[in-house]
């Protein structure tokens, strides 16, 4: 791969404003020779927070060598602050790097006239309509955008000799429909009497007054003129059509690639534009109205017209992954404009875990059938992106089903364009496929245990006591002096047993041989007992094996079971005769019955098991005491006395182990790890893992893997 690449960070590159900055990023690269290569999550707004923080595993992915400079689109992100891995890369290599609409320390910042706009916009009421009691809702005060987009109403406001008046802007902390309608709940109720326009500072903000006015009968703009800003490709979908103004993204585009390859592009940038609707009182233009729809329709209804159905049918199919790539193949044609797809699929996408290593690569192009070949992490840019005569637009996004990363997809484009609806939808019956093929070997796997069940446990897949006995006794004695055994034990009382059934208890098991499966390796020795008792025994383990296998073990206890019924305990033995084990063990548990005597243990069990599972979320020591109306002091001997440990103690302890889980079990960073744990200082979240395990989150990450 050559130099003439610029890449390109975004989110949702399928969203309108991005597609109209991608759309002269990619005009002007091609013009000069360039290819371009996008990196970009897929859902992000729309997703959860822990999806979206594992979709953001894309941008891990990117390396800035391969290119000749990067252009961010800061405006795609929530928090821009997920990029920081990315940035530290561009800084150390030192490439050309244009951030548009936003600002990060250290990189060059291209800003949209905005301000500009707005005072137009101001212009436009006033000297058009002769309205001088004018609104404004902004986001909140110090924000950048807002500042911005407020200074050129404020201008257009002393040119017409209008003072300005602070009671009359409205500063509503986000960009969203829900402080349109506060502001409008505001109006209606008569706490703000009703001016004669109210000038948004994006769309969705006006789209969320408007509906809210209307449906309390308010006319618009009869009684009330509104105008936004951004023209999103949504304004067909809300009533009245907004009255709006369209940014020139697509300059914002031509003139980031101007400066990474500092050479003038051909094509002139077009000048903002406002966009008449019916929420002001200009009225409606028909051929921009016709036009709008015309594009916005004509990108949703293609997924409408492909054949999903059968796609997903052939699809379900398949019991190879070889089966699988072919149907890919086989419907390729359904993505609009794609001249090639490259499938990255992890080398181990059928295992528990996301490995990153290598990857498997499937190249379609809808005429011959997918070729494979297995290319290192490092490696994955240069082997997609080819050095050919004429430049290509390239698309990288992850792909997963739910919280599972099977590895990545990459569409090119040869003529500028943007992935759509259609990809989206594509790329989830893909996904959702291959988690059924996977489920489908899963299945063979069970079936296989179940065929030899004499030997193996059916439901953990682990090998019976009197197979464990001889795969002990087959070890020469020098080698198991090597070894170590590690034993858990899943107690659950008599009560608890006749009221859930036995149904309760395998599913126990089995989430307990996931959790063992995921902390293993491949040299491991595995085996459950008839009364749930796991045994492990390893040769010469790392450090925090032991660690890991209880971390990983109690993290999915407690994601997966909210009952109040099972005891999980742990023990370690080097040189342990199984018999001495099994007589330790057997009593384990004791005393459970008691403590579900006792008024309080259920409530604080319950607490326990949500602090475990979310420890995000986790309440003050004050706060928990409260919600179970007991004094601070009580409910702190309380805990302690059921627990063992303290209350606050153990809330360290939950967000230390849930780290030790994602660091084991995800690519995520450290920072995003450290977020996902309820941390908002990566620095300190460090200080207090090495406190508590006595090494770095990397260091741990470097050696569970």
């Amino acid at each position: 791969m050559n130099k003439k690449c610029i890449a390109v960070i975004t989110a949702r590159a399928d969203a309108s404003e991005q597609k109209d900055v991608l759309s002269g990023i990619s005009s002007a690269a091609f013009s000069l020779g360039h290819s371009v290569a996008v990196f970009s999550n897929i859902y992000n707004h729309w997703a959860d927070d822990k999806l979206l923080n594992f979709e953001n595993i894309i941008y891990d992915l990117f390396d800035p060598l391969p290119f000749c400079g990067v252009i961010i689109t800061a405006e795609a992100f929530k928090d821009i602050s997920i990029l920081n891995g990315a940035v530290k890369k561009i800084c150390d290599v030192g490439i050309p790097c244009v951030v548009i609409d936003g600002s990060i320390d250290g990189l060059m910042s291209l800003w949209s006239d905005d301000s500009y706009d707005l005072e137009r916009i101001d212009e436009h009421l006033i000297c058009s309509h002769g309205f001088r009691n004018i609104d404004v809702l902004t986001c909140k005060s110090g924000e950048h955008f807002s500042e911005r987009r407020l200074e050129g109403v404020l201008r257009a406001f002393a040119h017409n000799g209008i003072m300005c008046d602070e009671n009359k802007i409205f500063y509503s902390g986000n960009f969203w429909s829900d402080s349109g309608e506060k502001l409008a709940k505001r109006y209606i109720s008569g706490e703000l009497s009703l001016p004669q326009a109210v000038i948004c500072i994006n769309d969705y903000m006006a789209f969320g007054l408007c509906s809210e006015l209307i449906r309390c009968g308010i006319k618009i703009p009869e009684d009330i003129t509104v105008i936004g800003y951004d023209s999103s490709e949504e304004r067909i979908l809300h009533f009245p059509f907004l009255t709006t103004c369209r940014r020139d993204r697509r300059g914002l585009g031509i003139k980031a690639v101007e400066i990474i390859t500092s050479q003038k592009n051909k094509e002139s940038p077009r000048k903002s534009e406002i966009i008449y609707g019916l929420s002001c009182p200009c009225g409606l233009k028909a051929a921009q109205i016709h036009h709008d729809v015309d594009t916005a329709f004509s990108r949703w209804n293609r997924t409408a017209l492909s054949s999903f159905q059968k796609f997903s049918g052939a699809l379900t199919a398949c019991r190879t992954l070889s089966e699988y790539t072919s149907v890919l193949s086989e419907y390729f044609h359904m993505l609009s404009g794609v001249s090639n797809l490259t499938l990255c699929l992890d080398k181990a996408w059928n295992s528990q875990r996301f490995d990153g290593e290598e990857f498997l690569l499937f190249e379609i192009d809808g005429v011959k059938h997918s070729t494979l070949k297995t290319v290192k992490n490092k490696d994955l840019p240069s082997n997609i992106i080819k050095d050919t005569e004429n430049p290509a637009m390239y698309f990288f996004s992850p792909f997963y089903y739910q919280m599972r990363l099977f590895g990545y997809m990459v569409q090119r484009f040869d003529k500028p364009g943007s992935y759509d609806f259609s990809f989206l939808d594509w790329s989830k019956v893909s996904a959702n496929a291959l988690e059924f093929l996977r489920m489908k070997n899963d299945i063979d796997y069970l079936t296989q245990c179940q065929k030899i069940s004499k030997h193996y446990d059916a439901i953990a897949g682990f090998c019976t006591l009197n197979e464990f006995r001889r795969i002990v006794d087959a070890i020469d004695s020098a080698e198991l002096s090597e070894c170590v055994m590690y034993s858990i034990n899943l107690n659950v009382p008599e009560e608890s047993r006749f009221s859930l059934g036995e149904n309760y208890i395998n599913g126990e098991v089995s989430v307990i041989a996931s959790a063992i499966r995921k902390a293993v390796k491949s040299h491991e020795a595995l085996c459950v007992t008839s009364n749930n008792l796991f045994l492990i025994l390893s040769k010469n383990p790392d450090a925090y094996f032991f660690d890991r296998l209880k971390a990983m073990v109690c993290y999915d206890l407690c994601s997966k079971d909210k009952t109040l019924s099972a005891k999980v305990s742990f023990n370690e033995y080097r040189l342990a005769d199984i018999d001495l084990i099994l007589k330790d063990t057997k009593n384990c548990g004791t005393g459970l019955k008691d403590n579900f005597v006792n008024p309080h243990y259920k409530a604080l069990l319950m607490m326990r098991r949500n602090i475990y599972s979310s420890p995000k979320h986790a309440a003050s020591r004050e706060q928990a005491a409260k919600s179970l109306c007991l004094s601070t002091g009580y409910f702190a001997a309380t805990y302690k006395k059921f627990f063992g440990i303290s209350y606050n103690n153990d809330c360290i302890n939950a967000k230390i182990m849930r780290a030790k889980y994602l660091l084991c079990t995800t690519v995520m960073s450290i920072y995003a790890v450290a977020i996902a744990c309820g941390y908002t200082d990566e620095k300190y979240f460090a200080r207090q893992f090495r406190q508590s395990v006595g090494c770095s989150p990397m260091q741990y990450r470097n050696i569970a893997y």
